[in-house]
């Protein structure tokens, strides 16, 4: 992992837990949350990469009962500590060139591929692959669009991106553009679905 890396998403987390609120796009998260609804996540053994504040997991966790094995990966320490304390998640400092031994049916990587820089990516996307089991889901939830995030840190991810997944033996079964809308104007997000 970059220092430069860590010490960015560290910032990001504290304004994102800017006066004791968490600060989230919601409408988006509501979607989000819509899609995961689509896959089953009860008794599943799952594998986050970049956890960020938690708020899908936590969804996740009560909607199968945490009746679930689940492992985040996440860079930033501030994040990992409110994922622990305030949702009891199990998260490892990580990214995708160093993620967690074992195999996972289902792994979420909810607008945190796109900051993966674009040479890390052949060998991170192969580690995703690799731990995936038989039969097991990559969910993934893009931006189509320039993020707020700092340029030195968001690397887009596009059709080439899944066509590598693809190239590693993964199958697409859905892709799934949706709209909501910000202050600053409507945005467009694109969640995807890949299968062993």
């Amino acid at each position: 992992m970059r220092e430069r890396e860590i010490e960015y998403w560290n910032k990001v987390a504290s304004q994102v837990f800017d006066g004791g609120k968490i600060r989230d796009n919601w409408v988006k998260r509501e979607r989000i949350n819509k899609f995961l609804s689509c896959v089953q996540w009860y008794q599943q053994t799952v594998l986050e990469i970049g956890v960020g504040a938690g708020i899908s997991a936590m969804t996740l966790a009560v909607s199968c009962g945490r009746q679930w094995t689940y492992t985040g990966v996440e860079m930033s320490p501030a994040f990992i500590q409110h994922a622990r304390n305030f949702y009891g998640l199990h998260v490892v400092q990580g990214d995708v060139l160093s993620l967690p031994d074992g195999k996972f049916t289902r792994i979420i990587a909810l607008d945190s591929l796109e900051h993966v820089r674009k040479e890390d990516r052949p060998e991170g996307f192969k580690a995703i692959v690799d731990r995936m089991a038989k039969d097991a889901y990559l969910l993934i939830n893009m931006p189509c669009h320039r993020s707020s995030h700092d340029e030195e840190f968001d690397h887009g991810f596009d059709l080439r991106d899944l066509a590598m997944f693809e190239d590693l033996g993964l199958h697409l079964v859905g892709y799934e553009l949706y709209r909501y809308v910000l202050p600053t104007g409507p945005r467009l997000s694109a969640f995807v679905t890949l299968h062993t």
